[in-house]
């Protein structure tokens, strides 16, 4: 990770607050604290969890809700719920099973496909609601809220908004200006209420998009506001931080100078999930076998592609692949020539190469754990289990500092 440098801030915010790196990455992994797991596992840190969301949140100067479906482990949220002060959001009943009980803050239902026993669920559990349709917003209004006065969010497709609208390509979540209107109408007949909007740019395109992303969102707000029929106190601009973001401060201060700019006296929120839990977990494989195959040495391990997907890379235009770090249970000769090793997963799925070592010194052996970085998010539920009924990854917290 390079070296992370001291935050400008806004009007609104401290100025040269330098980022504790050490805090927002987990600490190197010795061989005799994971010799014992059974693998392939992941070890998460909560400890870095939780810094990240605080860092993340501090640099925003606005409020940070959790996207969920990022880290779905129970555990986990055990340990670092209590430091997600803003909420979480669940993206399926399932995920509301998880965190019910287990957190006080403040839960946010999002799904274009929510269905009546999703919603219901979510009532009864005291959530609020992310509105993705005109026909999501009379579900919600035919149903019988007893004492319930949810709140609702309208969700605003971040395409479609957009400047560039007629050229630009987005995805298929939220609604246009006018249907938000409708769905506001229909949902202000019941005794929910329209608190705001909410819109998502997508998966790592903050770095892209932005500040466009934020232009885009006030001129719709301002556009639904036209009338005085809606209020629209809160102001979900969704998030798109990488994995990363800390690496890049100049742009989030520029960022925060922006928001500072349009949406002065508003309450703003942010989500993350990816930007929070991604260099919170490691994926540990062990080798389980050798061999040479012309000028490449092959690494067979016990997990793969059907217990991290994402590594694999197979959903991107290039195959981008991590090098592990290496933790070798028995001393190796190193080579007086650096090999080329391509580390396999456990599948018969000839896409099942989950890293590479373009110039390894020395070549893998069996036993040895290969210890791949920065899996915290997505990597364990993002996956496909089920394929030749091969076992699930464990997981693991690793042990406060």
């Amino acid at each position: 990770m390079s070296e992370c440098g001291a935050a400008e801030r806004g009007a609104s915010g401290p100025v040269n607050e330098a980022l504790d790196c050490n805090t927002l990455q987990m600490r190197p992994i010795a061989l005799e604290e994971v010799q014992g797991l059974s693998t392939p596992a992941y070890l998460f840190d909560s400890a870095v969890a939780v810094h990240r969301y605080r860092a993340l949140r501090k640099a925003l100067g606005t409020r940070l809700v959790v996207s969920f479906k990022a880290n779905n482990l129970a555990d986990l949220l055990v340990r670092c719920g209590h430091a997600f002060t803003d909420g979480v959001e669940l993206a399926s009943i399932g995920e509301l099973g998880i965190v019910t009980g287990r957190i006080a803050q403040q839960r946010y239902v999002n799904n274009p496909a929510m269905d009546e026993g999703f919603m219901r669920a979510a009532l009864i559990s005291g959530c609020d609601f992310i509105i993705d349709s005109v026909e999501q917003a009379r579900m919600l209004a035919a149903m019988d809220m007893g004492q319930r006065r949810p709140q609702t969010l309208l969700r605003l497709n971040a395409g479609v908004i957009s400047e560039n609208a007629g050229v630009s390509t987005h995805d298929h979540f939220g609604m246009d200006v006018r249907h938000a209107r409708q769905a506001a109408a229909i949902i202000d007949d019941s005794p929910a209420t329209v608190a705001g909007v909410h819109s998502f740019g997508g998966a790592n395109t903050f770095t892209r998009d932005g500040q466009a992303h934020a232009r885009n969102v006030r001129r719709a707000v301002d556009a639904l506001r036209v009338g005085g029929s809606l209020a629209l106190q809160k102001i979900n601009l969704g998030g798109g931080f990488a994995l990363d973001w800390e690496d890049d401060l100049p742009r989030m201060s520029a960022y925060r100078r922006l928001l500072d700019e349009l949406f002065a006296g508003e309450h703003l929120t942010h989500e993350a999930g990816r930007a929070i839990f991604g260099r919170a977990g490691a994926f540990l494989t062990r080798v389980v076998a050798v061999k040479d195959l012309g000028q490449r040495t092959i690494a067979v391990c016990d997990g793969g592609m059907a217990q991290n997907f994402l590594l694999a890379s197979t959903e991107g235009m290039l195959r981008r692949f991590s090098t592990p770090l290496l933790l070798r249970e028995k001393a190796g000769s190193i080579l007086t020539e650096p090999v080329e090793v391509h580390y396999v997963g456990s599948s018969c799925n000839r896409q099942d190469v989950i890293g590479k070592h373009l110039s390894a010194p020395a070549s893998p052996s069996v036993g040895d754990l290969a210890v791949f970085a920065d899996c915290g998010a997505y990597n364990s539920s993002y996956t496909m289990r089920d394929f030749l009924k091969l076992p699930a990854a464990r997981s693991y917290l690793r042990a406060t500092a």
